[in-house]
């Protein structure tokens, strides 16, 4: 009998035995499987000795549609905006396929505690991996959410991927200006199908946060640590996802979070400096995709400049410590090191060149010393921020002017908190 994607099987290899779903993504080389587990593993087909079918799969009817979730006047509303991710996946263990859970309906039957918190709304965005996200669909996620505020929520959820999660935040940061409410991006590590996903908590967590704070503005709601017992409300600018896996890989960078949430609803406030409705609210969304981001390595050579001065109509480059560039000449080996020096100057006359420090923690004081204070003489723009941070925000300010002189005064000034004197105390791998 030949497999089919959703038949359970029995695999015998020269590897050992595998038990699993068959997932619908065979090649020519390699078979898929999901295990128990949740995890998939590929298996080479020359290794396979015998497939046997435990379980045919069988096509069920049409799911019922979707029923309307009653309203519960006496609760607030929140809006769910959907992007795509692992936070709107479950993997359907019949096909082996992963599909979108996004209706109200699904959300109740993931959380059902939810429905004691807000009246829940929801809004398929996209549905993409938030690796393929453009920074064209920063300016439509905006709108979307612009659009949605006329709706009065109490706040809203945007559900996305956690690739570039802290991009998002960012440029949401400065797109939406005077929010009248939360906006709190989540995100999961793992997909609601395992049983040490994180979406229930996330997102039941953000949802109890919106329903009391008096917070508005743009942060990220995700795990505190590895136990799933709180998560924390980290403000947009200042967030970075610092593992690949972990479920607290969203950390607080250079400034304290907002506030400590559960899912049952207690909040530890742990600044009071934290923003308010204040204001009317400004949607500023255009923003340019012509914006380069580049690290300086040890052997980094002038000439890889080239490319983001031809196409470029802006440079964030990625010093060392504090902001240093390799632009001395030393010996044989650094001959080449003064053109650097040469090139961003020639560079930053045509278009803004903003230096950040490539460490997370700490910032760039490009006054302290001879080789950073020769590349602020040579036109570069000194940022205190994240360099994804500095990325967003080049990418906005750009939207709007492509005078350099405006460009480099605005991205100097501090348009939304992003820029800081100092680090605050205590915020070193918290």
């Amino acid at each position: 009998m030949t497999h089919k994607p959703g038949d359970k099987v029995e695999i015998e290899t020269t590897d050992g035995i595998f038990t699993g779903i068959i997932m619908p993504n065979e090649n020519a080389n390699t078979l898929f499987i999901k295990l128990s587990s949740g995890y998939n593993v590929g298996i080479e087909k020359k290794k396979i000795k015998q497939i046997e079918i435990l379980e045919a799969f069988k096509e069920t009817s049409k799911e019922k549609k979707t029923q309307e979730v009653k309203e519960n006047k006496s609760l607030p509303t929140i809006s769910i905006l959907h992007t795509g991710g692992t936070i709107a996946s479950q993997v359907d263990y019949r096909t082996g396929a992963v599909v979108s859970r996004f209706s109200p309906k699904d959300l109740l039957k993931l959380i059902p505690e939810m429905s004691n918190v807000a009246n829940i709304k929801t809004k398929l965005v996209f549905q993409m991996f938030s690796e393929d996200m453009e920074v064209s669909h920063w300016s439509i996620l905006a709108q979307n959410i612009a659009d949605e505020l006329k709706n009065n929520p109490k706040g809203i959820i945007v559900g996305i991927g956690t690739d570039t999660l802290e991009y998002v935040a960012s440029a949401l940061s400065f797109a939406l200006q005077n929010l009248p409410v939360p906006v709190l991006l989540v995100g999961s590590q793992r997909s609601s199908d395992r049983p040490s996903s994180d979406a229930g908590i996330n997102l039941a967590s953000a949802a109890q946060f919106i329903a009391k704070t008096d917070f508005a503005g743009v942060a990220v709601c995700m795990h505190e640590n590895e136990n799933d017992d709180n998560c924390l409300v980290i403000e947009g600018p200042f967030v970075k996802k610092m593992h690949t896996s972990r479920r607290d890989t969203f950390r607080p960078i250079n400034k304290r979070p907002i506030a400590r949430v559960n899912a049952n609803g207690k909040i530890e406030y742990l600044r009071k400096d934290y923003t308010k409705a204040n204001g009317k609210f400004i949607l500023q969304n255009k923003f340019s995709n012509k914006v380069g981001l580049i690290k300086v390595y040890p052997g980094f050579r002038a000439d890889e400049l080239d490319w983001y001065e031809k196409n470029c109509d802006g440079l964030v480059i990625e010093g060392y410590a504090f902001g240093q560039m390799p632009i001395n000449k030393l010996d044989d080996a650094t001959a080449h090191h003064p053109k650097l020096l040469e090139k961003v100057k020639k560079v930053a006359t045509k278009i803004p060149v903003v230096v950040v420090a490539q460490r997370p923690y700490g910032l760039p004081y490009m006054n302290v010393y001879s080789t950073s204070r020769d590349l602020l003489e040579a036109g570069v723009v000194e940022g205190k921020m994240l360099p994804h941070v500095a990325y967003a925000k080049l990418s906005w300010v750009l939207g709007r002017t492509n005078k350099i002189n405006e460009v480099k005064r605005e991205m100097q000034t501090n348009i939304v908190g992003e820029i800081l004197d100092r680090v605050e105390e205590d915020t070193f791998l918290i």
